[in-house]
């Protein structure tokens, strides 16, 4: 082998190291972005999940008065029917709004809900009882989902 070609083969093997390092970079980088997200969306799973008990837990226990809303009535029994009805509503409420985050999660061209739960979330906005409790707890949800609902309460969106 001459001297020349043991430098373009030194060469070449420089590139490829080089070459590998920077894929390795490359992977490395992705591999700490997609823990991170894996996290996040555990954290918000772990939340929502926390919410939705404690919303059971307030239906399920009418008579301790833990939910975040006035469920008082003129008489006991409109009292518990009007906090279960209202924790119950609440539960739904959080897993809509978990279906719409991660509904828009997994979506990569467009961060819009699946028309299915539009069309599901229609059959419950006509209601009275939804919307009283919607209104007074629309703050505890994320700000796109309330924007979303408030839309299909207002009739700008039709299906998406």
């Amino acid at each position: 082998m001459t001297e020349s070609t043991y430098y373009l083969h030194q060469v070449i093997a420089s590139w490829f190291q080089a070459f590998g390092i920077v894929i390795a970079v490359v992977v490395f980088i992705f591999s700490v972005i997609r823990t991170r997200k894996q996290i996040a969306l555990d954290r918000y799973n772990d939340i929502t999940t926390g919410w939705y008990g404690f919303f059971r837990m307030c239906g399920n226990n009418p008579d301790l008065d833990i939910s975040p809303l006035d469920t008082k009535t003129a008489d006991k029994e409109g009292t518990i029917k009007l906090r279960r009805e209202s924790a119950s509503i609440l539960e739904l409420l959080t897993l809509l709004e978990r279906a719409y985050v991660l509904d828009a999660i997994s979506r990569s061209v467009a961060q819009v809900p699946h028309e299915a739960l539009a069309n599901f979330i229609k059959l419950y906005i006509n209601r009275e009882s939804f919307l009283r409790v919607y209104q007074k707890t629309k703050q505890l949800f994320d700000i796109r989902f309330v924007i979303w609902i408030d839309e299909i309460i207002e009739n700008k969106v039709i299906n998406r």
